[in-house]
């Protein structure tokens, strides 16, 4: 049976008290999907009497990243900067400082570091890969050591990576988890094993609303500068649906500045606290979505969670739970988009029926119940490692 890290014979009881690291990309002042599901999941680890220590890492050799123009380079790089200040003296500085925007279990160890190698990865029991930036160093750091490794991961990251790269980290010698099953097909595709664990939400923090007809707004959606979110669309979706209609009420929210051309009726709200985000949830009668890709989209959920009908591209990260109980249409069709909406808006039975079989359906993917999933799955994962 193999040495724990405290140099002790390792039996499945020890399962109970494991030292879990789990590894970031640089710390983001900013709200971030898949931050929030690693952290959630920290959180809940760290319930279960587990030692955890999340690494954010402000320089990455993982280094699969597809390799861009220098004016891309460079755009990417100021946008970075915006994002976390100047990396590596924040990390510097601020080598224990915690996300702003999340409340981390206090007894969750936070390191910030400037370059992610595998001897800056602790002798854990567990490493957590969390993108396709991490996964080699941390399949390097757990040969080094003899932890488990997982890749948790959230999405098929070929924005980030050619897809070569892509491919070769899910076949790295990690337990790879996928948030979605249009995930796990891409595994079988590919030919590696998975283990699904859908993503969740905190159905309490996102309670219905009231019946659609009493709402103040027609559609509320996310804009981003993330470009696989297709800000650009939404622009064109809602002005599409204000010539339509005409007299559109709608809000709009995110982190970035407005959208440029955005119509003068629309409101945009930036970095909306928790409750007003909810809130706007709750001020609509559509959520519109006009992602080109997602692993497991939270934004659309939570409006679901709110009784909201949602309008979405006919993608996986969001037709893993919404197909059925959501109108769609394909990728990049802004005009489609903008018909679906007004196709609900001007049908209000069709559009609260919508709201109500959605909110049905997402009340079936809590974030406890994801949590304890993932944490039923990396404690299983070990004992197959380490307990025969």
């Amino acid at each position: 049976m193999p040495e724990g890290r405290e140099g002790r014979t390792r039996s499945a009881a020890d399962a109970d008290r494991l030292w879990v690291v789990v590894v970031l990309p640089a710390l983001s002042d900013l709200p971030s999907g898949g931050y929030k599901v690693a952290y959630t999941y920290a959180n809940h680890l760290a319930g279960r009497g587990h030692r955890v220590t999340v690494i954010h890492a402000a320089r990455l050799s993982g280094d699969g990243v597809r390799h861009r123009p220098w004016r891309a380079r460079a755009v990417r790089a100021w946008r970075e900067v915006r994002r976390t200040g100047d990396r590596f003296d924040y990390h510097v500085r601020r080598g224990h400082a915690r996300p702003t925007w999340f409340e981390l279990d206090e007894r969750v160890e936070v390191r910030n570091i400037a370059y992610l190698l595998p001897r800056t990865i602790p002798r854990a029991d567990v490493v957590v890969a969390t993108a396709v930036t991490t996964a080699r160093v941390t399949a390097a750091a757990c040969r080094r050591s003899g932890a488990t490794g997982i890749y948790l991961i959230q999405s098929y990251e070929d924005w980030l990576a050619d897809r070569e790269v892509v491919d070769a980290t899910w076949r790295l010698p990690l337990t790879n988890f996928v948030i979605a099953d249009w995930l796990a097909d891409k595994g079988a595709e590919l030919g590696v094993g998975t283990v699904l664990v859908p993503n969740g939400i905190d159905l309490e923090a996102f309670p219905p609303g009231p019946p659609l007809a009493q709402r103040r707004n027609d559609v509320v959606a996310l804009a981003s500068d993330v470009p696989n979110k297709r800000t650009d669309l939404l622009v064109l979706a809602l002005r599409r649906v204000a010539e339509l209609r005409g007299g559109l009420s709608a809000v709009v929210f995110g982190t970035c500045a407005r959208p440029d051309g955005l119509p003068e009726s629309v409101e945009y709200v930036r970095s909306p606290s928790p409750d007003q985000l909810s809130g706007l949830y709750r001020s609509a009668k559509v959520y519109l979505c006009t992602s080109d890709a997602e692993g497991w989209h939270l934004p659309p959920a939570e409006a679901m969670s709110s009784a909201t009908a949602v309008v979405s591209t006919e993608i996986g990260g969001v037709m893993t739970y919404a197909r059925g109980v959501s109108a769609t249409a394909l990728a990049g069709d802004a005009a489609s988009l903008a018909a679906q909406v007004v196709g609900l808006l001007d049908d209000p039975q069709r559009c609260q029926e919508l709201a109500s079989a959605g909110l049905d359906r997402i009340r079936h993917h809590d974030e406890a119940s994801a949590a304890r999933r993932f944490g039923d799955e990396l404690e299983a994962a070990w004992r197959r490692d380490h307990c025969g």
